[in-house]
């Protein structure tokens, strides 16, 4: 059984950090998404209140999935708002990357980003 800290990053920064862009959800379409294994953080409802963060072998399908409400825990919350991707080559990585980002220092990592682009208006 895997520990919690072989999901945890080594030393310094997140992996992406160096990349790390808020997305412009005028430019988000389906087709500018690569259909390979990505982690990714959608902001849910009106107010903003809840970021779902997720991990898939297929962005472009599993951001129509969110878009439709075929996901159990982000139908009730739409619309929904993709404010970041980051792509992998393989899906065990972007599943550590996905459970980074549910931890407390990912939470607080995230959180920092997020507020930072919403105050910048993204």
């Amino acid at each position: 059984m895997a520990d919690t800290r072989d999901f945890l990053p080594k030393a310094g920064p997140p992996p992406a950090e160096k990349s790390l862009t808020p997305i412009n959800q005028r430019s988000m379409l389906s087709q500018n998404l690569e259909e390979r294994p990505a982690a990714y953080v959608i902001l849910c409802g009106d107010k903003a209140s809840y970021l779902y963060k997720g991990s898939t072998r297929n962005m472009a399908e599993r951001w129509k999935d969110h878009q439709a409400g075929r996901v159990a825990r982000t139908e009730n919350r739409r619309p929904v708002r993709l404010v970041l991707v980051e792509y992998f080559d393989t899906y065990t990585e972007a599943r550590r990357r996905e459970n980074f980002l549910k931890s407390g220092v990912g939470r607080a990592w995230l959180k920092a980003r997020v507020v930072k682009w919403q105050t910048q208006g993204t």
